[in-house]
């Protein structure tokens, strides 16, 4: 009996104290997703099925499942989220689940620094708890997966992949409420352009108070001096939003670079550009900020209000910055 404990205890002490770096079965890995102006995180480790059959079997079905391998699975949460239909708090919790052929129990634990299902399971930690319905997937996931998918601002879909089981679980974020807030807090104090801008972008984007968005918008540009093709382009979509086209599109024509300050369509730039001079979309001509044939009908990042240039006089002082550096 002493020769059998005194050989696992060398056995265990061989092993213990092993110099030699191996890598896991399971490897751990780590997502981070922001949705919205929520961030969200995962740990967990990644089994692979090296030919097992995975569900009914490895992983028995009508059992609490830690839903990875070693640790805990765990997800976080910078705000309070939305899952089924109850509010989760902001925070970190275990993610346990209890597969089934045709839909999966998911569950969100308090207890985090856990190893596989705690034996003391208490019911008094689960701080979520609702059925999700399984689909069946043709193409075998060989790795064990949990991912974010279908991102929007206000929710994304955490999916957890294995075999060819597949769950999808909808996460909502409040981010409308926080834009909001923040919208009130600095359109009533002292905003700038780029204030007006940014709400009047936000409220197209979601399709509300499209009438609040557009007066947002003429503000933003009201108040630049020298409004870029983007904020025209943006000016333009949310008038159309709003059913009103012919502004819409004379906004859009704004923001092409047949309206650039270095947009050259002078006569004696004509007169230097072989073969036609204009398209069914509008003018050729010559652009001094890059130095090549141009279109009307095209935009550039470096677009600046103030154009074309249709007279020789001002294309010559182009060409003389140019030549002078």
């Amino acid at each position: 009996m002493r020769s059998i404990i005194f050989t696992l205890l060398l056995f265990t002490g061989y092993f213990a104290f092993s110099q030699i770096n191996t890598p896991r079965v399971s490897p751990a890995t780590k997502v981070e997703q922001m949705v919205g102006l929520t961030e969200l995180k995962l740990e967990y480790s990644r089994p692979s099925m090296r030919g097992r059959e995975i569900f009914g079997n490895l992983v028995p079905f009508n059992k609490i499942w830690r839903t990875g391998a070693d640790n805990s699975t765990k997800i976080s949460f910078s705000t309070d989220v939305v899952i089924a239909g109850q509010t989760v708090n902001s925070g970190t919790y275990s993610v346990f689940s209890i597969p089934n052929q045709k839909e999966w129990d998911v569950i969100l634990y308090s207890d985090t620094e856990i190893w596989g299902v705690p034996r003391d399971w208490s019911e008094e930690k689960i701080v979520f708890s609702s059925k999700f319905s399984v689909n069946q997937i043709d193409k075998a996931v060989e790795t064990f997966t949990v991912s974010f998918n279908k991102l929007t601002n206000n929710d994304v879909s955490l999916n957890i992949s294995w075999e060819n089981t597949s769950v999808d679980i909808k996460i909502e974020v409040p981010t409308k409420s926080m834009v909001e807030k923040d919208i009130q807090k600095v359109l009533n104090n002292n905003p700038k352009a780029s204030d007006f801008y940014a709400a009047a972008v936000f409220y197209r984007q979601e399709n509300i108070m499209l009438d609040k968005a557009l007066e947002w918008m003429n503000k933003a540009i009201e108040m630049t001096e020298s409004p870029k093709f983007w904020q025209y382009r943006q000016q333009s979509l949310i008038m159309a939003a709003n059913n009103k086209y012919k502004n819409a599109v004379e906004a859009a024509k704004k923001s092409l670079c047949g309206n650039c300050v270095a947009f050259d369509i002078s006569p004696r730039m004509e007169k230097c550009m072989p073969g036609k001079i204009s398209d069914d979309d509008g003018r050729l001509g010559y652009c001094w900020m890059h130095s090549f044939k141009c279109h009307s009908a095209r935009t550039c990042r470096t677009w600046a209000k103030g154009g074309p240039i249709t007279k020789d006089s001002v294309s010559y002082d182009w060409q003389e910055r140019k030549e002078n550096g």
